[in-house]
C-alpha cells in the first residue's frame, strides 16, 4: 500500500490563522491566551499583563511553566488576574514538557530565558567560553523556540542580560523567527531610564507578526513613573536596634583582599542619600559582597540587607507577588526578574499598537461576523 506524505502547515496559512485568530478575540473583546515560560514569580507576565491592559487588552497564562514550585504556588496566589480556571500551570522542567500539534494556541509567548550562561558573572563562576555551553540552561532557547512554533502566536516577547544579543542562542532565535514570518524589534531597556533605583539593564526581543501592527521603535517606548530622587524614599522603617543589622566582618575582609590583588570587587555601602543602586541577584539573601547593603545611621560597623518589600521597591515590583515565601525565596523571585514598569512600558506600546491597527481595521459602527 502506497504511503502518505504529511506535511505541514505552510508559512503563509499559519500567519494568516494567528492574525485571524487574534481580530477574532479583540472584537469579541476576549482576553488573549499566553504562553509563559520559565515563569519565575510571574513578574514579566505581569508586567505584560498591565502594559497590555493600558489599551484595554485582557490577557492570561493559558500555559504557565515553572520549575520551581513555590515560585508557581506564590504566582497562583499572588497573581490572580493571570490565571483562569482554564489555565496550565505545569511544575516541571520546559524539556520534560511534551509539544507538538496537541499544544493549545496561544496569542503571546512569554519568556525569560534563564541567563545563567550568558550573563558575565555566570560565564565566570562555571567557567564558560559561551552560553550554550551551560549544563541546564544551554539548550533551552530550544524549547522557547518549539513553543512558539506550536502554539503560533501573533507576538513573542523574550527578556535576557545585555550580552545575549550577541550569544549564538540570539543567532538561532533571529533566524527561526524570521522563518516562522515573525519581523523582530531589539532593545536594552535601562532601568533608571523607566523609573527604577536599581541600575538593572535587560535585552528585550518583540517578535510581531506583520499585519499585527506597524513597525515598533525605540522612541516610542517611554518611562511610566519618576525615579525616586534618593533611597529614603524606597526604605522601610527598620529600628536601628534591630537584629538584620550585622557586622559582616568577612566581606570586609574579602575587600581588603581584593584591593590588595588588583580585583575590582568593591562592597556597594548605601545610606539614604543615595541616587542608585546596583543590581540584586537571585542569592541576594546570602549576603554576597558587591551587592548592596544599607549602613547603619549610627555605627560604621553595621550594615544590613535591603528587606523584601525595600527590593521590590528598587525594582518597581508590587511586592504583593513575593507575599507569603520565605525571605530567601522572596528575594530568589525579585532577583531574577525584570525591572517591572521597563517592560509594562513596552507592553504599553505594543497594546497602543494592536489596537490602532484593529480599530482601523474595523470600522466604527461595524459589528463584527
Amino acid at each position: 500500500m502506497a504511503g502518505r506524505i504529511l506535511t505541514p502547515l505552510d508559512n503563509d496559512k499559519r500567519i494568516e490563522e494567528r492574525l485571524a485568530r487574534m481580530k477574532r478575540k479583540l472584537d469579541a473583546q476576549e482576553p488573549l491566551a499566553v504562553c509563559s515560560l520559565f515563569h519565575g514569580g510571574g513578574v514579566l507576565d505581569r508586567a505584560i499583563h498591565a502594559g497590555l491592559a493600558r489599551s484595554g487588552i485582557d490577557t492570561f497564562v493559558r500555559i504557565g511553566i515553572e520549575v520551581e514550585d513555590q515560585y508557581l504556588d506564590a504566582s497562583l496566589r499572588n497573581n490572580p488576574m493571570l490565571w483562569r480556571d482554564t489555565s496550565f500551570a505545569i511544575c516541571a522542567d520546559v524539556r520534560d514538557v511534551q509539544r507538538g500539534s496537541g499544544t493549545p494556541e496561544c496569542d503571546l509567548v512569554v519568556a525569560g530565558i534563564p541567563c545563567t550562561g550568558a550573563s558575565r558573572a555566570g560565564k565566570a563562576k562555571n567557567k564558560l567560553n559561551s552560553a550554550e555551553q551551560h549544563p541546564s540552561a544551554g539548550s533551552l532557547f530550544i524549547d522557547f523556540l518549539d513553543f512558539v512554533r506550536f502554539s503560533n502566536p501573533v507576538v513573542a516577547i523574550v527578556e535576557n542580560v545585555p550580552d545575549y544579543q550577541t550569544s549564538t542562542s540570539m543567532e538561532v532565535i533571529r533566524s527561526v523567527l524570521k522563518s516562522l514570518g515573525y519581523r523582530l524589534f531589539e532593545c536594552i531597556l535601562d532601568g533608571a531610564v523607566f523609573g527604577a533605583f536599581e541600575n538593572r539593564s535587560r535585552m528585550a526581543l518583540v517578535a510581531y507578526t506583520e499585519g499585527a501592527f506597524e513597525p515598533l521603535r525605540l522612541d516610542q517606548i517611554t518611562p511610566l513613573r519618576t525615579k525616586e530622587r534618593s533611597l529614603k524614599d524606597l526604605i522601610d522603617a527598620v529600628p536601628e536596634t534591630d537584629e538584620s543589622w550585622k557586622c559582616y566582618d568577612y566581606l570586609g575582609r574579602k575587600e581588603e583582599r581584593d584591593i590588595a590583588s588588583g580585583k575590582g570587587f568593591r562592597r556597594q555601602l548605601l545610606t539614604p542619600e543615595a541616587t542608585s543602586c546596583g543590581c540584586i541577584g537571585r542569592g541576594y539573601a546570602k549576603a554576597r559582597s558587591t551587592e548592596p547593603f544599607i549602613r547603619h545611621p549610627r555605627n560604621p560597623a553595621l550594615s544590613r540587607l535591603l528587606t523584601v518589600s525595600e527590593h521590590a521597591r528598587v525594582k518597581t515590583i508590587p511586592v504583593e507577588i513575593v507575599e507569603g515565601v520565605s525571605n530567601t525565596t522572596a528575594h530568589e523571585i525579585l532577583g531574577q526578574s525584570v525591572i517591572y514598569t521597563a517592560f509594562e512600558a513596552i507592553a504599553a506600546v505594543v497594546g497602543k499598537l494592536i489596537t490602532k491597527l484593529h480599530r482601523t481595521a474595523t470600522p466604527a459602527g461595524v459589528m463584527a461576523a
